[in-house]
């Protein structure tokens, strides 16, 4: 019984040094870290989410076409039926490029007195290298030789446009066509009955072209302006450099 008796006080021993060592060993952590209060929570067969795309940016438009207005009714000074180059509108009225002295003079007519067109023809006339270049749709697409005005009666630089277009008898010193322009001689207030208006024409004397022998007005082959009648509509801008 003695024996017994010790052996139970030896287990005793043992099992409780046991629990105390299992008691001190530090618990394991886990290698999972807990998620921060940044962390996201996402079901992974959920795709990833893509950012929305961006709208494409909207090319301006390198060559805009000229907006072109006809008065439908007489404003001021302005007939009926006269042509204008538009340049913006506001607030019901346009800003519109006038066939009145000073050349580039400007003025509001409003937006219920005009019809609105456009073009994308243009013409470029060079005086130092005596060509007319025609553009449509951004490229050249023809190119003249003409006349220019002599040194006394300049063709004065400047934006202007096709006015009006004039039918003129075969024989006609200014050949079969003339359009008038919107702009006017610099050093001419009246010339063969008119206001100094500046034009673009044939001629009666071929000589002259690649010249610059005129009274201001652009001289073509009539051959050349008959081609422009053919296409052009009035309105059509024309730069003079």
């Amino acid at each position: 019984m003695r024996n017994k008796a010790a052996w139970a006080v030896v287990l005793g021993l043992v099992l409780l040094r046991f629990v105390a060592q299992a008691s001190a060993k530090p618990p394991q952590t886990s290698a999972v870290p807990a998620p921060s209060a940044s962390s996201s929570w996402f079901d992974p067969f959920d795709p990833a989410p893509s950012p929305s795309p961006s709208p494409a940016p909207v090319a301006a438009d390198p060559c805009p076409p000229t907006l072109v207005g006809t008065l439908t009714k007489a404003v001021g000074h302005l007939p009926k039926h006269q042509t204008l180059d538009l340049l913006q509108e506001a607030q019901d009225q346009w800003l519109a490029l006038l066939p009145l002295r000073p050349n580039g003079s400007v003025g509001w007519i409003p937006s219920s007195s005009i019809r609105v067109s456009q073009t994308t023809w243009k013409l470029v006339v060079d005086r130092s290298r005596l060509r007319l270049t025609v553009i449509h749709d951004c490229q050249a697409v023809r190119s003249f030789p003409v006349a220019v005005g002599k040194p006394s009666t300049p063709t004065p630089k400047g934006t202007f446009y096709l006015d009006a277009l004039y039918r003129l008898p075969p024989a006609s010193f200014v050949g079969p066509f003339a359009y008038t322009l919107s702009g006017h001689s610099n050093v001419l207030f009246s010339f063969d009955g008119g206001e100094g208006r500046l034009g673009l024409h044939g001629t009666s004397d071929p000589s002259s072209i690649g010249h610059a022998t005129s009274h201001g007005c652009v001289r073509m082959f009539n051959k050349d302006i008959s081609w422009l009648v053919s296409r052009l509509p009035l309105g059509t801008p024309v730069v003079v450099r």
